[in-house]
């Protein structure tokens, strides 16, 4: 035998499967960056797979097909046609705990590592990266390899108690904006009480980035001012 053929025998790839072929169109076809699809199972209809030549396949899969949970899969093979379930699964990479994390743990480098999770676990939120988690404080405690989705955190300080901020103050028609003091730390959509650096008077607003402190006042209460 021919030695050349020999080593091309050795050295060539096996055939994909039918499920590694399914597979792979359904990341052709997916073709959303960052997630890839992955085929957990395939229900064959007589028990065990059936015998086909992959390199004669050609794979159908229904309209508007998201790639989530099982699904209906029409296979051709030259004249013969037949339709599979398969049980479809998307994985995204996003950022997990490294190992177990305590409540109220500052996390750093060594807490919080990239990895593959199907994305449901996410909960419908979108994936974070490892440094945008750097300096954040759980909320509670996590397993490792826990999903670090943003219910997980605290949110972060906006401002601290004696920052100076934007008072910014609306009535009908008109709106206001001085500088003011903060009476106390807060994070986004908290109230505050802040000072108005100009007539020293107190109120409570809704505390937004900028750092902005917004009041809402009724017509009755616009004579007073901020």
């Amino acid at each position: 035998m021919n030695w050349m053929l020999v080593a091309w025998l050795l050295l060539a790839a096996p055939l994909p499967s039918l499920s590694g072929l399914i597979e792979r169109q359904a990341n052709r076809q997916l073709g959303v960056s960052g997630q890839v699809v992955r085929v957990k199972r395939v229900f064959w209809p007589s028990g065990r797979p059936w015998s086909c030549d992959p390199r004669r396949v050609k794979i159908f899969f229904t309209p508007r097909e998201d790639f989530s949970g099982r699904s209906s899969v029409r296979v051709h093979q030259g004249h013969r046609q037949r339709w599979l379930t398969v049980e479809f699964e998307r994985l995204v990479r996003t950022a997990v705990a490294s190992r177990r994390l305590q409540r109220g743990a500052v996390l750093g480098p060594g807490d919080v590592e990239l990895r593959r999770v199907p994305l449901a676990r996410l909960g419908g939120r979108e994936p974070l990266q490892p440094q945008q988690l750097w300096g954040r404080r759980l909320r509670r405690s996590l397993s490792s390899g826990a999903v670090l989705r943003p219910d997980c955190l605290e949110r972060p300080l906006l401002v601290r108690r004696g920052d100076r901020v934007r008072l910014r103050v609306r009535m009908t028609g008109l709106l206001v904006e001085v500088a003011a003091e903060a009476l106390a730390s807060g994070r986004a959509g908290d109230r505050i009480p802040v000072k108005n650096l100009e007539s020293g008077k107190r109120v409570q607003g809704r505390l937004q980035e900028g750092p902005v402190v917004t009041v809402e006042l009724p017509s009755r209460e616009a004579g007073g001012g901020p």
